[in-house]
């Protein structure tokens, strides 16, 4: 893999970390391909597509983001590494669900839904995220050329990231149609890790898990119906 400057280790507990990306892939979702770090189970590179925007500013593009687990006491941290317009290459935004601001993060085992909030929000409702270090106000044409730019630019700068992203996707979406139906989530195990770990608070919870994945599945579902 590229992105070889990136050296940090997430301070999430591996078996937290490991359980937490196997719901996520279990996950359906139309916005989303994921793989881990070869290196690190809880540093993620994010592949975000299927983002329209209110004036189709985002039609077609494709963007990178690198996201490394927290420990419990915090937010993921999460840097765009493509383009957008919206937020600044490479940089950690302040935004209400970013690292500046622990308590507005969505966090719980289904992080699905925390990666729409955190990721796809921004994008299609600038205004949520009003103002802040690292958040971009560029215009819809400059959004446009970024998104026409993106699959260039990723297959120029992290082609590796994005080929082991493709090939992980095929993989891990095989399971989704039987998931689908059983709804089945390893919940008890991800509990158990969070509460042998040695620091334990709300930001780790687990209330958000079901909701996530019956909201995630359902849209899933949806989408394929319609394609």
């Amino acid at each position: 893999m590229e992105d070889t400057t990136y050296t940090e280790i997430s301070k999430c507990p591996p078996k937290i970390s490991m359980a937490l990306y196997n719901v996520l892939l279990k996950t359906p979702s139309i916005y989303f391909k994921v793989c881990a770090k070869d290196t690190d189970i809880g540093t993620w590179y994010i592949l975000l597509s299927n983002v329209n925007g209110a004036n189709d500013e985002f039609t077609g593009g494709e963007y990178l983001v690198r996201l490394k687990l927290p420990a419990a006491d915090g937010p993921p941290v999460w840097k765009f590494l493509t383009p957008q317009g919206v937020f600044d290459v490479n940089k950690q935004p302040c935004t209400t669900v970013s690292v500046n601001h622990p308590t507005s993060a969505r966090m719980g085992a289904g992080y699905e839904m925390y990666l729409v909030n955190a990721l796809v929000v921004p994008l299609v409702s600038p205004m949520d995220i009003h103002s802040g270090s690292h958040v971009l106000d560029t215009s819809i044409e400059y959004k446009k050329q970024c998104a026409i730019e993106s699959k260039e630019y990723n297959r120029k700068h992290y082609k590796s990231i994005i080929e082991q992203i493709n090939t992980n996707f095929e993989n891990y979406k095989l399971q989704w149609e039987s998931i689908v139906e059983s709804e089945e989530i390893d919940i008890e195990f991800i509990s158990t890790e969070i509460k042998n770990t040695s620091v334990v608070d709300n930001t780790l919870s687990l209330f958000s898990v079901e909701e996530d994945f019956a909201i995630s599945a359902d849209s899933w579902t949806n989408h394929a119906n319609h394609h």
